[in-house]
């Protein structure tokens, strides 16, 4: 039976307005993909993880929002029964 092996690493994407020149998400500055859209890799931790994201426009000023999510690793449980 082949294990389920979890990866830790997440994409985590931040849609903006518009004016918006300049994206960090926990640090990291977010490649930008168009239309808006951010996207940025984070480590994920088993249990609650913190985000936080500062956007900036061209002036310098920064908006922020902030949240958590859950990661969890452990694969669920299957219990088979054969019947004859």
């Amino acid at each position: 039976m082949r294990r389920h092996t979890p990866t830790r690493v997440r994409f985590l994407r931040a849609v903006v307005v518009d004016g918006v020149v300049r994206v960090v998400i926990n640090g990291t500055v977010a490649v930008a993909k168009g239309k808006g859209r951010y996207a940025v890799q984070v480590r994920a931790v088993e249990g609650d993880n913190a985000i936080e994201v500062e956007a900036f426009d061209a002036s310098g000023n920064r908006g922020q929002a902030s949240g958590t999510f859950a990661f969890d690793s452990t694969p669920p449980e299957v219990k088979a029964a054969a019947y004859v």
